[in-house]
């Protein structure tokens, strides 16, 4: 058919180096039985590419990144230290040294599948996924002294949804496995954390907010005579060491800390943010002094270091408020937002240079500043440039070089700095970007639909990653709009979570996912503290090893792997597909057996794929549920 044979493609999936990729039509009875034939074929074509002229010709790793394209392949296991390598690949010099191969190719056309089929085992392996860690990959920055190169390490991703096939990627040996620790500083209704109920008791809207549905915010409660004390039960409340046991406990490293401006600086003279309704903000910043809060930032500070975890400090609540229609700017102001002017910029300079400080001070545990959270789409991206500017200038005063400052964009707008490159690690220092990835919506209840809506995104940000010397993580996102997450949702988010860790470890440092903890009755909103979402808790471990374990000492599987995944090949490769496959599904169900590579395509007529969602989420979304008032 059309769609099958050897093709030239523009997909973010594994290809050989040469721009081809073999491509199975949907399965039907007649093509069923010659199907894993040719991926056996397909495997082995990686391992016998033929080889392009290009000027990668290097004698070391630095050689070698010093020209245009090229990027340095390395075996890192001295010789004799890895016998499956050995086995596979001889020499290494096949699948090493300098090369101009795509990195999104390179792990799983070129190494994982020739691999597996000369392994015959299972992927998930142990042994299988140690030894595939031992090829690295080296891209250079293009910068002379810059000594920051991006490093990526081969790795094995299994996917959870059946079929369970495995998948060879590129990932960072770095890795990034975050949490957002938010709705403390900034609290959001929605979230509902122990507390919310006595913050906002009595509280009422002001009408002055604008639009026809305004929500609670932090600058509503400081109307109250008794803010202070009801912000500092609040904070108490849900600034616990136990969270962060919890934290380190499921895997994770790194923990996201918004703030808002007030909790950093004190205005001088009962001076106010340029906004619609100043007098609110200076409500907000009158709840208590800013020293005030350092006891609590302090306190995140400690109880990370105590359990290993890195902090990363987020401007999430800007002066004047740097989008609209949201309430934790900390001040709803309808659709308004006042960032864009020479004060509030100014302001904000200060508030970065003031999280520099406390970064500087704890030194050991911070990560580093990201210095706004989700500017609005519609502010000129010149101004954003001249505010980063001046940001990292007052920052640096603070932190050394090496100390990460992240620009967080959204995805859309990552290729307009990818165009201008206005960074440099002479001048700037380590300069990172983030960005933030949501579907808001109806609820998408289909596993392979609810993952299909990033396909655009991630294709940005595999651009982004692999063709620009900046970093990239993605500092938020988020399980919500699958369904309710109680008992009797049956969205598999064990699957979800696994499919979104592994697409942002293989195209940036790493993820944080939003949020640690929320309301049971909207627990995909806090899948980290949850005892379960859906049907289950996310098993968090699971997914951080890349799905070690699925077979690992279990004996059933040990006992049959020998004999009945064979059986089920064998119906397959004689034409007895309908059976074939329904068993080797049947298998993998019960973990018995995983998937050869491209059996997906054979079993699901389709490649698992990431896709696209509007950048800023609409008005109503599930984010903004329990906040919701509608003025008499």
């Amino acid at each position: 058919g059309p769609w099958s044979g050897c093709r030239r493609v523009a997909l973010a999936s594994a290809a050989p180096s040469w721009g081809c990729e073999w491509r199975i039509a949907t399965m039907d009875m007649q093509s069923t039985s010659c199907s894993l034939l040719t991926i056996l074929l397909f495997g082995g074509l990686a391992i016998g590419a033929p080889t392009v002229k290009s000027n990668c010709e290097a004698a070391n790793e630095q050689q070698c990144l010093r020209r245009p394209g090229c990027r340095w392949f390395k075996y890192k296991v001295e010789q004799g230290n890895c016998t499956l390598c050995e086995n596979w690949f001889g020499d290494q010099q096949s699948v090493t040294g300098c090369r101009d191969w795509e990195v999104s190719s390179y792990c799983h056309a070129q190494i994982f599948q020739p691999a597996q089929v000369a392994y015959g085992l299972d992927p998930n392996r142990r042994e299988f996924k140690a030894a595939l860690q031992q090829y690295e990959i080296t891209q250079g920055n293009g910068e002379p002294g810059n000594p920051h190169n991006k490093r990526m390490v081969c790795s094995v991703w299994c996917d959870f949804t059946l079929p369970r096939a495995c998948f060879g990627q590129a990932r960072s040996p770095q890795e990034l496995k975050g949490v957002n620790y938010g709705g403390r500083f900034i609290p959001e209704y929605y979230l509902r954390l122990d507390g919310t109920n006595e913050l906002f008791h009595g509280i009422h809207i002001d009408q002055s907010a604008a639009g026809k549905r305004v929500f609670l915010s932090l600058c509503d409660v400081a109307q109250a005579s008794d803010a202070a004390d009801r912000v500092s039960a609040f904070l108490n409340r849900n600034i616990r060491p136990e969270h962060f046991q919890r934290m380190a406990d499921l895997g994770f490293n790194l923990v996201r800390l918004p703030l808002g401006y007030w909790n950093l600086i004190t205005l001088p003279d009962n001076k106010a943010p340029n906004a619609k309704a100043g007098f609110r903000w200076r409500k907000l910043q009158d709840i208590m002094p800013a020293p005030a809060y350092r006891k609590w930032i302090d306190a995140v500070f400690t109880y990370a270091k105590r359990y290993g975890l890195k902090v990363m400090l987020d401007l999430h609540g800007a002066a004047g408020g740097q989008t609209g229609n949201h309430p934790f700017t900390g001040c709803f102001q309808g659709k308004n937002y006042f960032f864009d002017t020479f004060w509030n910029r100014k302001l904000a300079v200060q508030t970065v240079a003031a999280m520099a400080r406390i970064c500087k001070e704890h030194r050991d545990s911070c990560y580093g500043v990201e210095m706004l959270n989700e500017p609005s789409g519609d502010i000129d991206r010149e101004h954003l440039r001249e505010f980063y500017d001046e940001a990292i200038k007052a920052a640096r005063k603070f932190v050394d070089k090496d100390t990460p400052l992240i620009v967080m964009e959204w995805p859309d707008k990552l290729p307009w700095w990818k165009g201008q490159h206005p960074y440099n690690y002479a001048n700037h220092g380590v300069v990172m970007f983030s960005t933030h990835l949501y579907y808001m919506g109806a609820y998408l209840v289909d596993q392979q639909d609810a993952r299909s809506h990033f396909d655009k995104d991630i294709a940005g940000l595999r651009d982004f990653h692999l063709n620009c010397n900046y970093p990239l993580m993605v500092s938020e996102y988020g399980m919500n709009d699958h369904g309710t997450g109680a008992q009797d949702d049956p969205f598999d988010y064990n699957s979800l979570a696994n499919w979104y860790v592994h697409q942002f470890n293989q195209f940036g440092l790493g993820s944080m996912v939003w949020n640690f903890d929320a309301s049971t009755e909207v627990a995909p909103w806090g899948p980290v503290a949850a005892p379960r979402v859906g049907t289950q808790p996310i098993d968090w471990p699971r997914i951080f090893a890349g799905g070690i374990g699925a077979l690992d000492g279990a004996g059933q599987a040990g006992r049959l792997e020998g004999f009945l995944p064979r059986f089920a090949d064998f119906f397959v490769v004689l034409g007895g597909g309908t059976i074939g496959l329904c068993l080797v599904a049947c298998l993998r169900c019960h973990g018995i057996r995983k998937p050869g590579p491209g059996e997906r395509e054979l079993l699901m007529g389709a490649r698992p794929g990431p896709g696209p969602m509007s950048t800023l989420p609409p008005q109503g979304s599930s984010r903004q549920v329990g906040a919701v008032y509608y003025p008499s």
